[in-house]
Order: structure tokens, then sequence, then C-alpha cells
């Protein structure tokens, strides 16, 4: 991955995220970003939006309502030959010049919401899925809650031994 770090430090208004989604978007609809919010809209719904993800392919895969930049095609192309075999799991998000703020991601239905990371959400189980400034020694940017999958029953709820990103 330091070949990855050292690419995005030459483009800093970018940063390393893992591909992933927390629901599934209906015909028509794309996942857009306001504020500390995203949920999938229909594209008719929506008056503007920019590009906020990117798979290595360069396809815009999750939207926000705030102007972003496109990546570069240079950095598309060295970006993608770079990851290699995770090229399907890694992509690029709009970090913006601003200072980066770790961030901890729920799923509330359909609806991501994120909060600022604190010292009272310190001990939830998480996932990284965003990096940054990989040699600022904690790169990591954005991270989402893991919960234990459990099924009601009659008699009570049990563990099903297995994990996810988001509530069932």
């Amino acid at each position: 991955m330091k070949v990855v770090g050292d690419l995005l430090d030459s483009y800093p208004m970018f940063g390393l995220c893992l591909v992933h989604a927390h629901c599934t978007l209906e015909p028509g609809e794309i996942m857009l970003a306001s504020g500390h919010v995203s949920e999938p809209v229909l594209l008719t719904d929506t008056v503007k939006y920019y590009p906020e993800r990117w798979t290595s392919a360069g396809r815009a895969y999750k939207f926000r309502t705030e102007p972003t930049e496109q990546p570069p095609t240079e950095l598309v192309s060295c970006f993608r030959a770079a990851v290699g075999e995770l090229y399907e799991v890694l992509g690029l998000y709009y970090a913006g010049t601003g200072k980066q703020i770790h961030q901890l991601e729920r799923t509330e239905g359909r609806r991501n919401v994120l909060e600022d990371f604190c010292d009272a959400n310190m001990n939830v189980e998480r996932l990284e899925t965003n990096w940054k400034d990989f040699g600022s020694g904690n790169p990591v940017t954005m991270t989402c809650v893991i919960f234990c999958d459990t099924t009601t029953t009659r008699s009570g709820g049990y563990h099903k031994n297995t994990k996810t990103h988001y509530r069932q």
C-alpha cells in the first residue's frame, strides 16, 4: 500500500476508500450525501449533485450536494495499476482541501449517518473504510460500525455467528 500512499500524496484532494454499499439501490436511484447523512434518492428528485467516490476504473458510485472535483485521468490510471488485484474493492474519494476528521458511519435503514469519532465511541466494533495522509502515522479518516447479527425467536434472540456493517 506504500505505492498507493505515495501516489495519493501527489494528489492531496483525494484519498483511498473501501468500495462498499450499505443498501441496495433501486433502478434510477443514486446514493447522495448531504451534510452528515447519505441516502438513496431518485435522480429525478435531485437538482444538482457531484461525484464523491469512484471505483478504481473511475466510475462514480456515490454523490453529494456540495461541489467536488473529478480525479485526474492520470491519477485513475496510476491508481488502477497500483491497487492490482484489489481493484474491485479499493477506490478513490474526494477529500477536498480541509483537515480530515476521523468519522464513524452507522446505518439506519437505508440512510448512512456520520458522526465525529470520539472517546464515547472508541470501543465500538468498526471496520476502516477511508484513508488519507499515509505519512501521518494515523491515516484512517472513516470507519463503519460493525454489528453482531442476531435472530429473534419465540424464546428470545440468538447470535448467528456473523457480523455486518448495518443493523438488520
